[in-house]
């Protein structure tokens, strides 16, 4: 059995630290929700509706994920004539 190079050691540790990295980002996103959800809570409490419903709205879009057409298109960036052509 041959000792491994640390830099072997390091590439076969990447995949592991993606896995981390990407369930830490998860955990944050759940901890995100769950705030979210307690804000919800309290302007229901507080008689509230719109702007709670407002917060459960904003949920459900963070659950959902974009729509498909905005996932597999890039926005255009807005332009100037672009702006005032949809004000005029």
């Amino acid at each position: 059995m041959s000792l491994l190079s640390l830099r072997e050691v390091l590439r076969q540790n990447a995949p592991l630290d993606d896995i981390e990295r990407g369930a830490a980002e998860r955990v944050g996103e759940v901890g995100r929700a769950c705030m979210r959800r307690g804000v919800a809570k309290a302007l229901v409490a507080a008689g509230q509706w719109d702007r709670a419903l407002g917060v459960v709205e904003d949920m459900e879009r963070m659950w959902d994920g974009p729509p498909a057409s905005e996932a597999s298109t890039p926005t255009p960036p807005m332009t100037r004539s672009s702006s005032q052509a949809k004000l005029h």
